[in-house]
């Protein structure tokens, strides 16, 4: 799984990538298929995507991807639309052989998808474009120095990565 990584924010997500083997060597039977689950961690009820919807079941429910190595989701489209904004995501991958055996240990990354953009301001100094905020502002040449001063906040699950200031 080389696309999304664990614990990483997105705000778009159009596909699911990597890469996957079966080992080396002559007691191999070559790798045939590659599957991937999505489950929702949000809600107290285990949902996972199935095709173009999603289902509750207690197993992981695994949808089949295009190639083997590498590997994507880019025959389900832009999946951008099945992320809902707010929510966790765990996905799974898989690898399959041709003589059937199934990875037991899977490959997993925590998402989290987040369209919700964070809010700033500054607090200090205040806003002079307000007449009863107007006043003479004193500069002290031998301290150059400015004190600026706000606040910077998202709605959970987003995280402030840094603030800029313009």
């Amino acid at each position: 799984l080389s696309y999304p990584v664990n614990n990483g924010h997105y705000d778009y997500l159009p596909q699911i990538n990597g890469t996957a083997s079966d080992g080396g060597g002559y007691n191999v039977s070559g790798l045939k298929n590659v599957q991937v689950a999505i489950m929702d961690l949000t809600g107290s009820t285990t949902y996972y995507r199935l095709g173009t919807g999603w289902v509750n079941s207690a197993s992981i429910v695994w949808n089949n991807v295009t190639g083997v190595n590498p590997w994507d989701t880019s025959g389900w489209g832009n999946i951008d639309s099945i992320f809902t904004d707010g929510r966790r995501y765990r996905i799974y991958v898989r690898g399959i052989d041709w003589a059937f055996n199934r990875q037991t240990s899977f490959t997993t990354a925590d998402i989290t998808y987040d369209k919700t953009r964070p809010v700033g301001s500054v607090t200090y100094p205040r806003d002079i474009s307000v007449p009863s905020n107007q006043s003479y502002i004193r500069i002290n040449y031998a301290n150059p120095n400015v004190t600026i001063t706000g606040n910077a906040s998202d709605t959970d699950p987003g995280r402030i990565q840094k603030a800029v200031l313009r």
